[in-house]
């Protein structure tokens, strides 16, 4: 195995690299859902239920038109919410729908859909400092490993989570479309003060599935992979994607992702062209 020694070592594992950056290092976004009900429109809610999903399949089966033709929020956007950022430190979606909640009003992502009109803000915080990991927990590959995301650790974290709330609170509260939005349904008008919306978040927050780091890359000899992909400590072995990033990427990292594909073909295409000559 490649990791951390001591942990490999626990689980019987034969040692071929101590290194210990494995797994660890892992920074991820963190989201958070704002639904509202929907005033003076019929919104997109009745197209997700009942006749309205069989007409909205209907619909881009025969036009490739309608809801069905697009992602669930059609609104972003890029801002700052902590004061004195000097880039966008939170991402923005709007959607006319909202998801049905539980019974500690949990809104369940991509569940049932409410079938009250609502409208949704989502919030995506893009530049966490807190440090998560990934750990093998048993020698057999078919054993899930323990994710532990340690999500607001940091103090930065915490007050950036509140301040995008609050940025949400002021962007739905714009002229422009004020109107459309009506009770705030999560967290909700009894939670105002900082430790009251920190909470909500604790507990309401989801993952934005854009982990990064776990294989960072770096110069130092602590990298588990070098500057061109390759796994510290053994040969023509190469990492390709999202956990080689050494930090958090400040948007969706599917581009990124790819990015880093195209890169990894150009350098094992190299090697081979300079092996061959």
């Amino acid at each position: 195995g490649i990791g951390q020694k001591n942990l490999l070592e626990s689980l019987g594992i034969d040692i071929v690299y101590d290194s210990p950056d494995v797994g660890r290092k892992m920074r991820e976004h963190l989201g958070f859902s704002m639904p509202h009900k929907l005033e003076k429109e019929q919104g997109l809610n009745h197209r997700f239920r009942g006749l309205g999903l069989i007409k909205s399949v209907l619909q881009y089966y025969l036009t490739r038109k309608g809801p069905m033709a697009t992602g669930p929020f059609e609104i972003g956007a890029f801002v700052r919410s902590m004061p004195g950022a000097n880039r966008p430190d939170t991402q923005l979606y709007l959607g006319a729908f909202s998801y049905a909640r539980t019974n500690d009003n949990f809104p369940v992502q991509l569940g049932h859909i409410d079938s009250e009109p609502g409208i949704t803000i989502y919030g995506q915080l893009l530049n966490l400092t807190s440090e998560g990991e990934v750990m093998i927990q048993t020698n057999d590959p078919k054993v899930a490993p323990i994710i532990t995301p340690n999500w607001l650790t940091t103090e930065y974290d915490k007050k950036a989570m509140v301040e995008m709330v609050r940025t949400m609170r002021r962007f739905v509260k714009q002229p422009s479309v004020t109107d459309y939005f009506g009770e705030e349904l999560i967290p909700g008008r009894l939670c105002e003060n900082d430790e009251e919306i920190l909470d909500a978040v604790t507990r309401l927050s989801t993952s934005g599935l854009h982990a990064t780091g776990t294989c960072r890359m770096g110069k130092d000899l602590t990298s588990v992979v070098d500057n061109h992909l390759r796994v510290r400590g053994v040969e023509s072995l190469r990492v390709a994607d999202c956990s080689v990033m050494p930090t958090l990427i400040s948007g969706n990292t599917n581009g990124p992702a790819i990015a880093v594909g195209w890169r990894a073909s150009d350098l094992i295409l190299s090697a081979g062209t300079t092996q061959g000559s």
